[in-house]
C-alpha cells in the first residue's frame, strides 16, 4: 500500500484506505457509541440552539414548505456534520479534506451520471413489478401546476443537501475511521449495518424493508470505492429518493407535496413502498454483487 500520499488524500486502489493524519483507530462499538451520540445527543442540542436563535431573529412560519424543509431536512443533518467537523478537527487531529472525495472533479458531469445511474435503478425497480404482476401504474395529478414544479425544485435542493451531508458522514468519514481497523469489505459491511440499526432505532421498520437498507447501503459504498466521487453518490441517492417519493410517489413522503404522477398498485390505489418487497431486494443484491465484482476488478487492474 502507498502511504506517501498527500495528507488530504485516500488510495482507493488498494483494498485498505490508509489515514494519514490520525493513529486514532477506534473499535466498532466506540464508533457505534460516537454515531449514536452525535445523532441522539449532540446533534438535537445544537439544532434546537439554532432553532431558538431563527424564531428570535426571524419570521419563520413552521407550516411554510420552505421552514419545514429547513428544520425537517437541513437542520437536524447541517448540526451532524458540523459536531463531525468539530469531532475530525479536535479529537482525531486531522484536515477535512479526506471527507470530499473527487470535490475537483467534474460537478456537472458528476452529478449527471448519478442522475442517470439512479433512473435506470428505479427503472429495474419498476419494470420487476411491472412483469411479475404486481400492477404499478401512474396517473397524472391534474393538479400539478408551475406552482408545484418550483415546489418540487425546492424539495429536490433540500433533499440533495440533507443526502450529501449523510454521504460525508457515512461514506466519508465512516468508511475511511472503520477501514483504517478493519479491511475494506469488512468495513462497507460495518457501516452499513451502523446506518441500518439507527435506521431501526429511528423508524421501528422490519423485515425486508430492513434488509433492503441495509443491502442498498453497502452498494452506495461500493459505487462510492468505485467512482471515487462523493457526488456521483451524492447525486444517485438525492435522484432516486427524491423520484421515488415525489415524482412517482412510490414511497409515503413525510413532507406532503403533490408529486407529478399519482402512483397505485391495488384497486384502492394505494400508495406503496416499492423497496418492500422481495423483488427489489432480489435486484439490490444483485447489483451489489455487480458492483463489488466491478470494485473487485478494478483493484486488481491497479
Amino acid at each position: 500500500i502507498n502511504y506517501n500520499l498527500d495528507r488530504n488524500s485516500m488510495d482507493f486502489n488498494s483494498t485498505n484506505i490508509p489515514i494519514n493524519e490520525s493513529n486514532f483507530k477506534p473499535k466498532f462499538y466506540v464508533i457505534f457509541i460516537i454515531v449514536l451520540s452525535i445523532y441522539y445527543f449532540f446533534s438535537p442540542i445544537l439544532s434546537q440552539i439554532i432553532i431558538n436563535i431563527f424564531r428570535n431573529n426571524f419570521n419563520f412560519d413552521e407550516l411554510n414548505l420552505l421552514s419545514e424543509l429547513f428544520y425537517r431536512l437541513f437542520l437536524p443533518n447541517f448540526s451532524i456534520l458540523l459536531i463531525l467537523f468539530l469531532y475530525i478537527l479536535l479529537i482525531e487531529e486531522r484536515k477535512l479534506g479526506f471527507l470530499f472525495i473527487g470535490i475537483k472533479k467534474n460537478f456537472a458531469l458528476s452529478n449527471i451520471k448519478g442522475l442517470i445511474l439512479s433512473i435506470i435503478f428505479l427503472f429495474l425497480l419498476v419494470f420487476v413489478f411491472i412483469i411479475k404482476d404486481q400492477v404499478i401504474f401512474f396517473k397524472f395529478n391534474s393538479e400539478f401546476s408551475f406552482t408545484t414544479v418550483f415546489q418540487l425544485l425546492l424539495v429536490f435542493i433540500f433533499i440533495y443537501i440533507e443526502i450529501f451531508f449523510l454521504e460525508i458522514l457515512y461514506r466519508g468519514w465512516l468508511i475511511n475511521i472503520l477501514n483504517s481497523r478493519y479491511n475494506i469489505y469488512l468495513s462497507l459491511v460495518l457501516a452499513s449495518l451502523l446506518f441500518t440499526l439507527i435506521y431501526f432505532i429511528e423508524y421501528q421498520r422490519l423485515g425486508i424493508y430492513l434488509l433492503y437498507v441495509f443491502i442498498f447501503n453497502i452498494f452506495l459504498s461500493f459505487m462510492f470505492l468505485i467512482y471515487k466521487n462523493i457526488f456521483v453518490v451524492t447525486s444517485f441517492h438525492a435522484f432516486y429518493k427524491f423520484l421515488k417519493q415525489y415524482v412517482l410517489s412510490i414511497e409515503d413522503m413525510e413532507i406532503k407535496l403533490n408529486s407529478i404522477f399519482y402512483t397505485g398498485i391495488d384497486i384502492n390505489n394505494a400508495i406503496y413502498n416499492i423497496e418492500n418487497s422481495k423483488y427489489s431486494l432480489i435486484i439490490i443484491i444483485s447489483l451489489t454483487i455487480v458492483a463489488f465484482m466491478i470494485y473487485n476488478s478494478k483493484n486488481k487492474n491497479n
